[in-house]
Parts: structure tokens; sequence; C-alpha cells
């Protein structure tokens, strides 16, 4: 995130000069990642039109049968999870910040850029229907377990003099939460939560509306309040209340806006 505006300088003079997406860096790095793989596609299927291939690899295919997810699968994700992000933190360790693109956590691209190619496989290949509910239940399980390790992996690998060793646990037990976790949680929404009200449909679609906008949003509430004097407890709720509906409230508004909604 980015600091308070400097002295002498309005709240837009430091928006649109400080060169800090904020929060937002989640979206710049999903759009960079989806880009490249629309220029992956775009250049794919030129080649394919060239050769007279019919590019059965479109994004919208999808295989008939889903294939099993096997756990030694998910093992080998763990595995290449782990040993990029050990190597790449050699050189890009945790606490990273790049300045120039504002992204506060590079030392987690490698997962960022495995996981959304693996994401990409499991909508092609059915791997999300092919999970099993055992497959679930483990994975809960290996997550609850694998939460204390990971905290004091990551604890003894930013320690001052951690070892390559350390730093090696610390990955491992970081990947088999993320992984563990993202198995349990997809196998458990399939399962219990599938279908959806139309309140959570309503949300759902203006979801990522509200998360571009909802720091002017919540600043503009912040100063609106700022003279209020109360404890901070008592701010954070007021905050809380107003802006909450207030974000999908503009977020809905503005995805009315011819075009909008195509984007966000």
């Amino acid at each position: 995130m980015a600091g308070p505006p400097r002295g002498g300088e309005s709240f837009l003079q430091f928006w649109f000069t400080v060169g800090d997406v904020g929060p937002l860096w989640f979206a710049e790095v999903l759009l960079v990642m989806s880009l490249a793989y629309a220029a992956y596609r775009a250049l794919r299927a030129r080649s394919a039109a060239r050769s007279g291939i019919v590019d059965a690899g479109s994004p919208t295919t999808v295989d008939a049968e889903p294939r099993p997810v096997r756990f030694r699968a998910i093992a080998g994700l763990v595995a290449v999870l782990t040993v990029a992000t050990f190597l790449w933190r050699l050189a890009v360790p945790s606490g990273t910040y790049w300045e120039v693109v504002g992204l506060p956590s590079p030392a987690y691209l490698p997962q960022y850029v495995i996981l959304f190619v693996v994401g990409l496989l499991a909508v092609r290949r059915g791997w999300l229907a092919a999970l099993t509910v055992r497959q679930g239940r483990v994975a809960l399980v290996v997550a609850l377990v694998s939460l204390a390790l990971a905290l004091g992996g990551a604890a003894l690998a930013t320690a001052p003099g951690a070892g390559l060793l350390a730093q090696l646990g610390a990955s491992l037990a970081e990947n088999v939460f993320a992984v563990s976790t993202v198995v349990a949680l997809l196998v458990l929404f399939r399962e219990r939560f599938s279908g959806q009200p139309a309140w959570a449909r309503w949300a759902a679609q203006n979801s990522f509306a509200v998360y571009v906008i909802h720091p002017l949003v919540l600043v503009g509430v912040a100063m609106l309040f700022a003279p209020l004097v109360a404890p901070a407890g008592v701010k954070f709720l007021i905050l809380l209340g107003l802006s909450v509906p207030l974000c999908w409230g503009f977020a809905h508004l503005l995805r009315k806006i011819p075009g909008v909604s195509r984007v966000l």
C-alpha cells in the first residue's frame, strides 16, 4: 500500500502521481497473466490455421470425461511449487517490494503463475469435478496440520542467519498448506455450496467492480468521519456499516454504464 499524501499535496495529486497501484496489485498481476495467455492462444490459433489443423485446444474446449486426479499428482504439484519457490526466493526473498510496479509480494510470483496455469488445465481437463470427497477430507486434515508448520517455517526462514535448509522447509510447508487448502475448499464448495441464491449471484457479478473501486469509497468515508471523536472500534464499525453497501451500490451503478460490465 502507498503511504499518506506528502506535505502540501492534495489527495488527487497523490493518487495520480504516487505510482502505486495499492490493493489493485492483484488485478494487475491477473491482468498480465491473462494477457499473456490470450497472446499464447492467439499465436497457437494462427499457427494451427496456417497448418490447416483444427485447434482442439480452444479456450472453450473441455474434456468430455473428467480425468481422475490422483494423490501423487497433487504431491507432484506441491513439489514443483516448493522447488520453484525456494529457488526464486534466493534472489527475491520474502518481504521484497517492487516499487516500480507496486507489487508487495513478488516473492510469491512463481506460485501465482504455476497455479494460474494449473487452473486453466483444471477447467479444460475436468479436474474440479474429478476431485473426490475423500481427497477433500484428506486435504482438510493436511491443511489444518500444515498451518502451524507453515507459520513456524516462515518465522524460521525469515530469522537472521536462516540457512538454506530452513528456507526449503518453509517453502515446503507453505505450499503443502496452500495446495491442501485449495483442494479442500474446492471439494467443500462443490459438495455443499454449488447453488447460489439470487442475492449471491448479484454479489458475485459485482464483486470484481467492488474490488476495483473500494479504495476510493473507503478513503472517502474515512476522510468524512476523520473529525469524529470516538474509539477506533466505533469508527471501524461505522466505516464498515457504510462502506460495504456503498461499495456494492456504486459497483452496481457503474456496471450499468454501457460497456463497463464487459471489463468489470
